[in-house]
């Protein structure tokens, strides 16, 4: 039982609180998970629900505030596609509510403090205790699980501590993508070569990974709520800016004419990535846990095809400038927007 003493100078890490269950029916409900026998959070437990979830996981853990004014305290958990959490107050069952990336809109309207989803503000009243029960499913993302009580204050030093550099750096980014991309619909305009307009398609795709990205961009999307899912967007545009660069490329160089063998290789590719979409989002039509287990795969898949297809272009293009140019400004941008997006995943989100 974690005891509150007031004032909670800044946040309180819960993993030493917490109590994990199993539930491999996933049909099991709070008043038959609370006679169930739950387990110590240890390293293992923590690995495994720190992964893609299997079966649904119940969390348990009591809070007590032992101070004369009511408390209140932001709830993290991890960025689950849902989490339910039920609060047991002085043996009466409170309305249990929901949290998550899957939510489209957050639960309390009181939540003012930071837009997201994924935290609920909770209030100890005096000398009361409270056990939460909280039933997760999906991926907690990449992350993994931080259960973890935040003080308002501290909340907004945690989220908005770089936001301002982030938002800058998203805006000047997503600018450039832009700009590029307007360009290029007006060079297709013009020309009407297709190069133009595959090279759109890659600049779009760019433009929607980085700023679909950006966690702090949640607050502004409002699409289907599956969209909201990592698993689900980031293969499709992951590989779907592969998918168009090929076509660039071979319409560009008109490989057809002039490259044979190369045009041959890039049309093999294209259904390889091409495939690769498609699998994912069936898989995780069918099975969420097995689609996911796939999209790792695939992760690495993709940069061993992307140096791959780097090297055997520099190859077969030893006799055109223009290819070799090509295939050198592709691997160092590559390289360079992966350096990018570790970068904007670590530091601002």
């Amino acid at each position: 039982m974690l005891k509150l003493v007031h004032p909670i100078k800044d946040s309180i890490h819960l993993a030493d609180y917490i109590h994990v269950f199993q539930d491999k029916t996933e049909q099991l409900t709070i008043d038959n998970i609370r006679t169930q026998t739950f387990k110590p959070l240890s390293k293992a437990s923590l690995t495994e629900i720190s992964a893609f979830l299997r079966y649904r996981v119940w969390l348990k853990f009591g809070v007590e505030n032992t101070h004369t004014d009511t408390i209140t305290l932001s709830f993290n958990l991890a960025d689950y596609d849902s989490v339910t959490v039920y609060q047991i107050r002085n043996n009466q069952q409170l309305i249990p509510l929901t949290i998550g990336t899957f939510i489209k809109k957050h639960p309390q309207p009181e939540k003012t403090i930071y837009p997201s989803t994924t935290t609920l503000l909770v209030h100890f009243p005096p000398k009361s205790r409270i056990l939460f029960y909280c039933r997760a499913s999906g991926y907690p993302s990449d992350f993994g699980i931080r259960p973890i009580f935040f003080n308002p204050t501290a909340e907004v030093n945690f989220f908005w501590q770089d936001l301002i550099i982030a938002y800058s750096w998203n805006i000047t980014f997503l600018s450039i993508l832009l700009f590029v991309f307007i360009t290029s619909l007006a060079n297709y305009f013009q020309l009407r070569h297709k190069a133009f307009l595959y090279y759109c398609g890659y600049i779009a795709t760019h433009f929607i990974f980085f700023w679909r990205g950006f966690i702090a961009n949640d607050q502004f999307i409002d699409w289907g709520s599956h969209w909201l899912l990592p698993y689900y967007w980031r293969t499709p545009f992951a590989w779907g800016w592969s998918i168009f660069y090929i076509l660039f490329i071979d319409s560009f160089l008109e490989t057809r004419i002039h490259y044979p063998k190369a045009h041959r290789f890039l049309r093999l590719l294209f259904l390889v990535f091409l495939s690769a979409i498609v699998t994912a989002q069936i898989l995780l039509a069918i099975d969420p846990y097995t689609g996911y287990q796939y999209i790792r795969f695939t992760r690495f898949f993709n940069s061993f095809i992307g140096l791959f297809l780097f090297f055997y272009m520099f190859i077969v293009l030893k006799d055109s400038s223009l290819g070799r140019y090509i295939t050198i400004g592709s691997l160092c941008y590559t390289q360079m927007k992966k350096d990018c997006l570790l970068a904007l995943i670590f530091n601002f989100t």
